[in-house]
């Protein structure tokens, strides 16, 4: 494929470009979306922390007293969650929260991407006592 650069009315010279896709293919998300599921494993790889949930897969989902048996319930840490372009890590503690998104920026550096400030948000959770800090990335970083 041949492609050239356009800015104002001028236009440059065709070159051939060997990898990627054209602006606006379906297809676009699908490449991006894996290689920053990379961007995102190695910030993660070194952290195990995030925030603890309890569940379980039988009964009633609304039975809370279910959930306070010490049988047949499991747990999960969740330390990210992904949507359509935004990125949100959860922690349970200001300071893991800052290492993580220290990580992460290394780790966009490292790829080439860049975070967007003006998209980011930091909200700070409080249920029942238990803080849990949350941030959202909102349009990933390109």
């Amino acid at each position: 494929m041949e492609c050239c650069v356009a800015i104002n009315v001028e236009q440059s010279e065709f070159f051939a470009v060997t990898c990627g896709v054209k602006q606006g293919c379906v297809l676009a998300p699908t490449p991006f979306a894996l290689y920053f599921a990379v961007v995102v494993k190695e910030v993660l790889q070194s952290t195990s922390e995030g925030v603890r949930v309890r569940f379980r897969t039988d009964g009633g989902i609304f039975n809370l007293a279910r959930l306070k048996a010490r049988t047949k319930a499991s747990h999960a840490l969740i330390t990210e969650m992904m949507y359509a372009d935004e990125l949100c890590f959860v922690t349970e503690s200001p300071d893991v929260l800052q290492q993580l998104m220290s990580n992460f920026n290394e780790s966009c550096r490292k790829f080439g991407l860049k975070i967007s400030v003006k998209k980011t948000e930091v909200m700070s959770l409080d249920i029942q006592g238990n803080e849990t800090l949350v941030i959202k990335l909102g349009g990933l970083p390109h």
